[in-house]
């Protein structure tokens, strides 16, 4: 960049760019005021607007616009240097070269890039030659009419090369990712305003009183944010106006973090080290996690140890793999992974579905009546398949009206299982144990009596007994051939009794 030279009265201001970037936020300019850059390829004007320009050895410009409309036209169009070249009096052709300069132009809109390479400069460069020697002629030309001659042939001409002009300049594009980086350090970046006072013919002299501030930090890979905006890591420098306050915080995790305010002055503008010191390492991250059943005396399994019955909460370590299975009987089990992360509500509900099966029942013992009772509950009587049964542990009980009253025959926990029958077997005895000393006591009794007729009331007291308990009883082979020897004993001793 060559220097930019400020007076009172100057209202143009121009940057040459050889190579290298320029990052522009330019207010709103007045009146017949001009900002511009130059680079070997290409001239780039404004009128209050944020852009970047990029001049690249070899020739290469880029122009990328955040905001506002930036009008562009190859370096050859030099509108300027070609009308003060001009003769006075010659205002019709100014204003033409005006508006040519308008005409010619590429405006890039805000959001769009444009690159303006040798080749298109090479295609515009001949003409405008011939352009500006056709302007160098008239005044040179000392004929008046021979020059009103040349004059108006270069005006009809402009238009044509306007339009030339124009159709060089390559397509507006999206911007790039490199010029969206720069644009946005432009928005981070802090402007000072300066007023330049009149002072004659000289150019204005600027003293602003700037402070320099270097930070440097340990850990070396902390953090730097200046005002809130992170600007580097390890080491920072920069320049600021005296009066101005700045904000340094310096951050790195597993640190404390550091922030100094400093009012830029000549005794602050120094050189700063920051050392952070480390945070103590912290307990494992806890968090709650609940769990509520339905029924309400569901049990609930941790990794298959029960830890509570309808509820359950506790506090596990952040990252842990918990697996709980909620169960009952005539249920189906359910099943449920929890991830302990930092961030979710770590409360569930389980509902669990009922779930039936059935037992089929096998008689291995003598024929007979018998009533089933399913924990505790009567089902019926003589079933060989109870449906419909929760699942889970079922105490089956079967009864008998034996001779001694109603008798368990039968009685087991079975586990029914969901969906499918079990098949249990049983035995109907034919004749007990109990059963059969009663009937050998009495019989023996009236054996060793019947013929005493002391006894006679007692011995037909016990034959009743007997006959009794054998009616009331759901007979077996068995117990039916007892019932016929007791009732022969009975006809045998009514018939001794009539004799006597």
């Amino acid at each position: 960049m060559t220097a930019i030279f400020l007076q009172a009265e100057q209202k143009d201001v121009e940057l040459n760019v050889t190579s290298g970037s320029v990052m522009a936020k330019v207010n709103k300019l007045a009146g017949k005021e001009t900002f511009a850059i130059r680079t070997q390829t290409a001239v780039c004007g404004v009128r209050g607007t944020v852009f970047v320009v990029r001049a690249r050895e070899g020739g290469e410009t880029t122009l990328a616009v955040k905001e506002g409309k930036v009008a562009v036209l190859p370096a050859s169009v030099d509108i300027k240097k070609m009308k003060e070249s001009l003769p006075e009096g010659q205002e019709d052709l100014k204003r033409n070269l005006e508006e040519f300069e308008v005409n010619a132009a590429s405006v890039v809109e805000s959001g769009k890039e444009v690159v303006i390479d040798m080749a298109t400069l090479q295609k515009t460069e001949e003409r405008l030659k011939q352009l500006e020697a056709a302007i160098q002629e008239i005044s040179e030309e000392q004929d008046e009419t021979i020059r009103t001659e040349k004059i108006d042939k270069i005006l009809s001409e402009v238009e044509t090369l306007s339009a030339e002009v124009a159709k060089t300049i390559p397509e507006a594009r999206e911007i790039s990712r490199e010029n969206s980086k720069d644009l946005e350090k432009i928005e981070q970046s802090s402007f000072i305003d300066i007023s330049i006072e009149p002072s004659g013919d000289e150019a204005a002299v600027l003293q602003v009183e700037l402070g320099k501030i270097v930070l440097k930090t340990t850990p070396e890979d902390a953090s730097i944010l200046v005002n809130g905006v992170v600007v580097g890591r390890k080491q920072f420098s920069g320049i600021f106006p005296y009066g101005e306050t700045v904000s340094f915080t310096i951050r790195r995790e597993g640190y404390e973090e550091k922030t100094l305010i400093i009012e830029v002055s000549a005794e602050t503008s120094l050189s700063y080290e920051v050392g952070l010191d480390p945070v103590e390492p912290a307990g494992p991250e806890l968090r709650t996690v609940t769990v509520t059943a339905t029924p309400d005396d569901a049990r609930i399994l941790l990794d298959q140890d029960v830890v509570g019955s309808g509820s359950f909460s506790g506090e596990f370590e952040v990252g842990t793999t918990l697996l709980f299975t909620v169960r009952k009987d005539g249920f189906t089990d359910e099943i449920l992974n929890v991830e302990v992360d930092p961030d979710s509500d770590h409360a569930y509900s389980v509902v669990l579905g009922a779930s039936y099966g059935g037992i089929r029942l096998q008689n291995t013992g003598v024929d007979g009546k018998y009533t089933v009772y399913i924990d505790g509950n009567r089902k019926g009587e003589n079933l060989t398949t109870i449906s419909r049964l929760a699942a889970g542990e079922r105490l089956l009980s079967i009864k008998q009206k034996r001779m001694l009253g109603d008798i368990v025959i039968f009685s087991e926990a079975v586990m029914v299982p969901p969906g499918k029958d079990v098949t249990v077997s049983f035995a109907i005895p034919d004749l007990m144990e109990e059963e059969q000393a009663k009937l050998v006591e009495i019989e023996t009794f009236v054996r060793d009596s019947f013929d005493s007729r002391e006894a006679k009331d007692k011995v037909e007291e016990k034959l009743e007994e007997a006959l009794s308990m054998l009616e009331e009883a759901d007979l077996s082979e068995a117990l039916k051939e007892e019932k016929d020897k007791f009732e022969q004993l009975r006809a045998e001793h009514k018939k001794k009794w009539i004799i006597w």
